[in-house]
């Protein structure tokens, strides 16, 4: 078998052979750019560490075929074994105006060549199927792909359904302790916790019967220093030290 780099298509020429015989590619419309699109999306917020995303990659699958996949999933990095990239493991076709039976020989040439699994994403129908010997097979859109190249299940209905898509990714990328959005959920879960502690403080001052001017009330309730925050309710749960509080609120405002 060739390398999976040893090209007999000329890349960005617009060209794929199967089985030898030499296709042109031309450039799609938005009836399979916008779904194709869309599956990439998914697909590569959801990819495990240690694999990669790519979109219309080519692939030498046998002596006479050369041709790129919508959207695949491979192993990050370079096959010692050959000195080339790995083959991918898992690839996406979108079908517009192509049927099943188009699909047929690329799937066949795909599994023969070593992937593993090959999905065909129907636009019109709005269904993934699955190629198995058997031929393809539905998915239901209640389901989703479980692999090793996933590190959150791909949800079928995801790749069908934008709205759905934008939550598989959310959810995919907190998954994986994305760090932009971790530090927006400290920060957020931080300042809920000095919500909490401004509130208790109001409410144990109310029960002391110490009145809050408005002022300290809008410092108090804006304060967003935990520590600071925990310290004045130790205070204010001693009636001794609880009009300190108070105290030292008029005094940051005069600062």
């Amino acid at each position: 078998m060739p390398g999976v780099d040893d090209r007999l298509a000329i890349p960005e020429a617009g060209e794929e052979y199967i089985d030898g015989v030499r296709y042109e590619v031309m450039a799609g419309e938005s009836e399979h750019a916008d779904p194709q699109c869309q599956l990439a999306y998914v697909v590569r917020a959801c990819v495990a560490d240690g694999y990669i995303a790519s979109t219309e990659l080519l692939n030498r699958s046998d002596i006479g075929s050369d041709f790129a996949t919508d959207v695949c999933v491979r192993r990050a990095g370079e096959d010692p074994k050959t000195g080339q990239r790995y083959l991918e493991e898992v690839s996406f076709e979108v079908a517009n105006t192509q049927t099943l039976a188009d699909l047929e020989d690329r799937a066949k040439t795909l599994v023969a060549r070593g992937v593993h699994r090959v999905f065909a994403v129907m636009v019109a129908e709005q269904e993934v199927r699955e190629w198995s010997s058997a031929g393809w097979r539905v998915r239901s859109r209640r389901g989703e792909i479980r692999d090793r190249v996933f590190k959150k299940p791909l949800r079928i209905r995801a790749i069908v359904n934008a709205a759905d898509a934008d939550r598989l990714v959310a959810e995919a990328l907190w998954a994986k302790r994305e760090p932009f959005l971790v530090r927006v959920a400290h920060k957020e879960r931080a300042e809920g916790h000095a919500e909490g502690l401004a509130e208790a403080i109001l409410r144990a001052l109310e029960r002391h019967g110490i009145a809050v001017p408005s002022r300290e009330r809008s410092a108090l309730v804006t304060c967003r220093d935990a520590n600071l925050l925990a310290r004045w309710l130790d205070k204010v749960l001693a009636a001794d030290t609880a009009m300190e509080v108070v105290t030292e609120l008029e005094k940051r405002n005069q600062s």
